[in-house]
């Protein structure tokens, strides 16, 4: 009777605990280092809470009979307080929009995007990404552009929310919500690009001649390239942009302490194992060096679209999420024009490395409230 009393308590705790973070994020939007300094104070009543993998998990929520139903309701509560602050804002969401000429980036409302720039000898074309959704995908608004990318994670877990096997049918409605909200942006974006995230598994049990089948409003990606043709605006010529897209991340280490309790050791790319989200993910530098790889090199590129991050890049400090090898080919061989990622959720942004704008597009925080807002950037034709 204690115990329940506990879990109770607990719940309650951090549904409340659930409101204050996404007023916290609503209100702070480009201050992340200021919201997460606010928020440790917030947790300092949850003193059973212990962070693992980048979520907060209490010690009684290790059994999944007692976590989903706490997880499912802790996310409803985020979805309806984030509309309400939303109304109360105002209404007008807003935009993370990206300076690619030299990688900075402003918070600024949907309405205040500046026009796309047009030349007779030039085209721009406007871009708008967006990545670890987790199933919030629908409770998200975009500006109107001609190209949408989404960087993987569509789903939440890939073991215990739904099932864990390509034979529910669950998946398949999930996936066919997700194709019906690439068809709404059908007149809105001339393209709309996808590739999976290390929480998608069912894309990796499916495979992807199946996916692209079943996300038939779209184009999935995953190890590919595609060009992406347009009509300059003059009408005379027809340019293009080379995109190519990759689901892979990097796994992380871990290492089992007496009593069974797993941590994250975050050591060496050399030494990985993955956590409980998978799919896509390599385990050793052999591994993503067979990935990397076979990205076609020498400025050939315009948009690299990849889930994971490369090491040191909105990767989050002293992760091991970012990987140093997907990092050196972007660096001495792909060489893109710009870099679009998610994985991390707690580092949005934009800055500029060399030659290459770095974005991460994540859309969920770390408490998974999609608070993070869509990305937008220019990309010139020339």
């Amino acid at each position: 009777m204690l115990s329940k009393r506990i879990t109770v308590t607990i719940v309650s705790i951090a549904l409340l605990q659930s409101l204050a973070v996404i007023t916290l994020h609503q209100t702070f939007p480009a201050v992340p280092s200021l919201r997460r300094s606010m928020l440790e104070v917030l947790l300092i009543p949850l003193l059973p809470f212990t962070r693992h993998g980048g979520h907060f998990r209490s010690a009684i929520f290790r059994k999944k009979w007692l976590y989903w139903p706490f997880a499912r309701a802790r996310r409803l509560l985020l979805r309806i307080s984030s509309r309400v602050v939303t109304i109360t804002r105002g209404g007008e969401p807003n935009v993370l929009y990206v300076n690619t000429t030299d990688g900075t980036f402003d918070h600024i409302p949907m309405s205040k995007l500046p026009p796309i720039p047009t030349t007779e000898s030039s085209s721009v074309v406007r871009y708008v990404a967006l990545s670890d959704t987790h199933l919030l995908h629908g409770d998200i608004v975009l500006p109107p552009g001609s190209v949408l990318i989404h960087c993987g994670d569509i789903l939440v877990e890939d073991r215990g929310y739904y099932g864990s096997t390509s034979t529910n049918s669950k998946w398949k409605t999930l996936l066919e919500d997700f194709n019906e909200w690439l068809g709404y942006y059908r007149d809105m974006f001339e393209y709309r690009l996808v590739t999976g995230g290390n929480h998608d598994q069912i894309l990796q049990d499916l495979g992807t001649k199946s996916v692209k089948k079943l996300l038939s409003n779209g184009t999935y990606m995953n190890g590919e390239s595609i060009f992406l043709n347009f009509t300059n605006i003059s009408g005379e010529d027809t340019s293009s942009h080379h995109i190519y897209a990759s689901a892979a991340s990097r796994g992380y280490t871990t290492k089992r302490r007496r009593g069974g309790r797993v941590t994250d050791s975050r050591g060496g790319a050399t030494d990985m194992t993955t956590g409980g989200n998978t799919a896509f993910q390599y385990t050793s530098d052999e591994a993503a060096e067979d990935v990397w790889t076979k990205v076609p090199s020498s400025r050939v590129v315009d948009v690299l679209v990849t889930h994971g991050p490369p090491n040191g890049i909105f990767d989050g400090a002293g992760s091991s999420a970012g990987c140093p090898v997907l990092r050196r080919h972007v660096q001495e061989n792909i060489k893109p024009r710009v870099h679009v990622f998610g994985h991390w959720h707690d580092d949005p942004g934009s800055t500029k490395v060399g030659e290459t704008v770095y974005i991460n597009a994540a859309t969920v925080d770390f408490d998974y409230s999609a608070s993070n807002s869509p990305v937008v950037f220019d990309l010139s034709l020339s």
